[in-house]
């Protein structure tokens, strides 16, 4: 029974790698096509996304000792575009966080907004990422050497979908490290309701 209970934290982990693997090589595939413009059309409610991502994950984040927590506004910021897309960014950066934060570490979804805009922010306590290497984060299959040291089963994926996502929404994607050690990633970008 305990050595089942050890090989739990490995299993959900690996679903979990598979199945955001899985999504992002379709997003690749699509967004290489040209295929995602319609799902930039619309809008959603941000508070929804990031509560479902939030809830998504924790599972795993609980399962490596990792807080995961996360604020919304009382009023949600409505923004252009569909959840599909919103989501995905939003899986790939907290799942990205998970994969690199030591077990006792913290990760923060912080989604703020004003009349006109909005910012979704994830902030953790990992290792973090030298400078230098902070531009090159949006490539695709890059990877920094010691991440690959650390999973090396990474693929360089997940950062890069989510830029070229951003980019189909216009909106701003940036990497910031934090001080010790950490990583602080913000996109922002014109709530729906605004004027254009």
């Amino acid at each position: 029974m305990a050595q089942g209970h050890r090989e739990t934290p490995a299993a959900l982990a690996d679903v979990v790698y598979l199945e955001n693997l899985t999504n992002n090589l379709s997003f690749a595939a699509r967004l290489q096509n040209e295929l995602m413009q319609p799902f930039t059309q619309g809008s959603c409610e941000l508070n929804e996304v990031v509560v479902r991502v939030a809830g998504r994950f924790r599972p795993l984040a609980q399962e490596h000792a990792i807080s995961l927590e996360f604020a919304c506004p009382d009023r949600s910021p409505i923004a252009p575009g569909q959840s599909l897309l919103y989501e995905r960014v939003l899986s790939n950066l907290v799942h990205n966080a998970i994969r690199y934060v030591p077990s006792h570490g913290h990760i923060a979804i912080l989604l703020e907004s004003d009349a006109h805009h909005f910012s979704i922010q994830v902030l953790d306590d990992g290792p973090g990422v030298p400078p230098t290497d902070l531009p090159s984060l949006q490539d695709r299959h890059w990877r920094a050497e010691d991440a690959r040291q650390r999973e090396p089963t990474g693929q360089g994926l997940g950062l890069a979908i989510t830029s070229e996502i951003c980019h189909l929404l216009r909106l701003t994607l940036r990497f910031d490290a934090i001080s010790p050690q950490g990583l602080h990633v913000s996109i922002s970008g014109r709530c729906a309701t605004s004027a254009s």
